[in-house]
């Protein structure tokens, strides 16, 4: 019988993107012969002793392989794609009996268990791969630090030389693995202390309570015991990943050791264990988590968590796709939005980004989840801010006119994300200021007016005491959001504010604001794409007579009063609104569109 699967996007070895595939895995016990040749989807399987894999080769533009391992006691689903030249590459190099298994170990073994989290990173660079492959075309390479490689990396990434030094380096580290090893299995409570490579340090009389698993890009790196919960602190690892459980907590768990490698089996009752990039996690007490999906069928639920500052960021940023989290940026002065995320993002056309401003002089007393019972991860979240009042982040569809919202109790200090690299964030939560504090969310009555704010991605702003106006645009869109800063030091966002990524127009202590809709194809049809046009002035003059003649056609200019409010409600990446309502008016004084195609 045949079973279908979704593919890793990466290669197991090189760890180089290669395109998702769905393929039929059909587990073939009996075969021996180990050819190497046969595409066209033709399946061949490898034989290993004592442990068989099956292997298939698909006919497409990456030329992968796949490996199951049939029979596998931990998970029968378990399965790792290559490409089919990596593959090549690294059996003419490191050329043993022992290739499969070794290779199955180091692509597989690099969660801790199934489902686990990984630290493998999402653009690895081996010394001593780059050392070997250097030798041979960029002998200076070797001779630079691993930062500028990075930087070089990051100018080249479509380069073959970083596959083929993920390969060198990968057939370097067989060589040094335990050979000839014998597989051990023994309970993680009476493991002392482990290191990769080295034997196992038993329990010999009663031990520290906690254990914590260090994790890096092969998998568990060290097991060590801890006498209590470590003290929080705010250091967050970029390549490590820890796990911290009580040993009441790993009864039945069992720590299997080969080729100088460790990796866990849970036991039915026990799903698995958080993971954070932090070896001095906040205490689950003070945790407060609004989605955390069950049951745990994905690496994505144990994708390890970090926690943003509420206390010392600038703003955070959060992309959408499909109405879900995909990404999550956290911005400050040493973290500007980096341009890396426009050119890496698998989902960029259909993204949408929503800018949280936290300016040095308010600050973040609440957040909460606007419920749908329909849904288990939230996709819209409410931020009470201590001077700009409410925020709405994500998207909304609300029928009743007065929805309950449940915020923390307690001001939050730290906002909890799980991360997924460029995947679905599934786990979000926020860390409480005061662990003595109830637990509870209070139910807050939403503060809007049915028929202004209930759908999409909605934002607002008033227009009064404002500081300062920032337009942000591209080439082909003329106003893609605006940010407004006040004279109390708050500040909002409208529409999507991206960044360090979109050029800024920039009007310092504005008196007016002005608003119109234009035709891009300059014909006023239904069809045609729409566009808003915002423009800020702090002049005594205020004309917008010479735009008669724009080669845009003219539909009227809308000019804000001191008090008018601004209201932004994104149906998707193409299509907008913006209306103006004004005190003792109509619900709806002045509505403009966005339709771009």
């Amino acid at each position: 019988m045949s079973s279908s699967y979704h593919y890793d996007q990466y290669c197991g070895i090189c760890h180089g993107q290669v395109q998702p595939l769905l393929c039929d895995l059909t587990p073939e016990r009996n075969r021996t012969d180990v050819s190497l040749t046969s595409y066209g989807g033709f399946s061949r399987s490898f034989s290993s002793e004592p442990d068989e894999l099956s292997m298939k080769l698909h006919d497409d533009a990456d030329r992968t392989i796949v490996f199951q391992r049939p029979g596998y006691r931990y998970n029968d689903n378990e399965y790792v794609r290559f490409h089919h030249d990596c593959f090549l590459l690294l059996y003419r190099r490191y050329k043993s009996k022992d290739i499969l298994q070794r290779l199955w170990v180091f692509a597989i073994w690099r969660t801790p268990w199934v489902f686990g989290p990984s630290a493998f990173p999402e653009e690895s660079i081996t010394i001593p791969g780059v050392a070997k492959a250097a030798d041979n075309m960029f002998p200076g390479l070797k001779m630079l630090p691993l930062e500028i490689l990075s930087i070089i990396k990051t100018y080249s990434q479509d380069s073959l030389f970083w596959r083929y030094s993920s390969v060198l380096g990968l057939a370097n580290q067989f060589s040094s693995l335990v050979s000839n090893e014998v597989e051990a299995s023994t309970p993680l409570r009476k493991i002392s202390r482990w290191e990769r490579g080295s034997p196992i340090e038993a329990v010999t009389s009663p031990q520290y309570p906690y254990i914590r698993l260090t994790l890096d890009e092969l998998g568990v790196t060290l097991v060590e015991r801890l006498p209590a919960f470590p003290t929080y602190e705010t250091w967050q690892s970029t390549r490590l990943v820890y796990v911290i459980v009580h040993e009441k907590d790993i009864e039945g768990v069992i720590a299997h050791i080969k080729f100088g490698t460790l990796r866990l089996e849970l036991p039915r009752k026990c799903p698995g264990f958080h993971s954070w990039k932090t070896p001095t996690p906040v205490p689950d007490e003070r945790c407060v988590y609004f989605s955390v999906p069950t049951p745990p069928t994905s690496c994505l639920h144990w994708a390890p968590s970090r926690t943003i500052d509420l206390h010392e960021t600038t703003g955070i940023t959060f992309i959408f796709v499909d109405r879900e989290i995909w990404y999550i940026h956290n911005h400050s002065v040493t973290t500007p939005m980096s341009t890396d995320v426009i050119q890496r993002f698998p989902h960029l056309e259909n993204a949408v980004w929503i800018y949280v401003p936290i300016p040095p002089d308010d600050s973040v007393i609440a957040i909460g989840p606007i419920p749908d019972q329909t849904l288990v991860i939230p996709e819209c979240y409410l931020f009470r801010m201590r001077l700009a009042g409410d925020v709405l982040v994500g998207h909304i569809d609300i029928e009743q006119e007065t929805p309950d919202i449940h915020l923390t109790t307690a001001p939050p200090t730290k906002f909890i994300y799980n991360a997924t690299g460029w995947q679905r964030i599934s786990v979000t939560g926020v860390v409480l200021e005061d662990s003595g504090q109830n637990r509870e969310f209070s139910p807050l009555r939403y503060p809007w007016r049915r028929g202004l704010l209930n759908r999409g991605f909605c934002s607002m702003a008033p227009f009064i005491d404002v500081a300062r106006i920032q337009v942000f645009h591209t080439e082909e869109i003329t106003c893609r959001g605006i940010l407004l800063s006040y004279k109390d030091g708050s500040q909002r966002a409208l529409g999507e504010c991206r960044i360090g990524v979109d050029s800024v127009t920039d009007c310092a202590n504005p008196k007016r604001l002005c608003v119109r809709t234009m035709c891009l194809d300059g014909v006023d049809e239904l069809h045609h794409p729409w566009d808003f046009e915002v423009r800020s002035n702090n002049g005594p003059e205020h004309d917008h007579e010479e735009l008669y003649w724009s080669e845009y056609h003219y539909d009227g200019w809308f000019c804000l009063q001191e008090g008018d409010i601004i209201h932004w409600e994104m149906y998707n990446v193409y299509e907008s609104y913006i209306s103006i309502h004004r005190e003792h008016s109509s619900p709806n004084l002045s509505r403009f569109r966005r339709i771009l195609h």
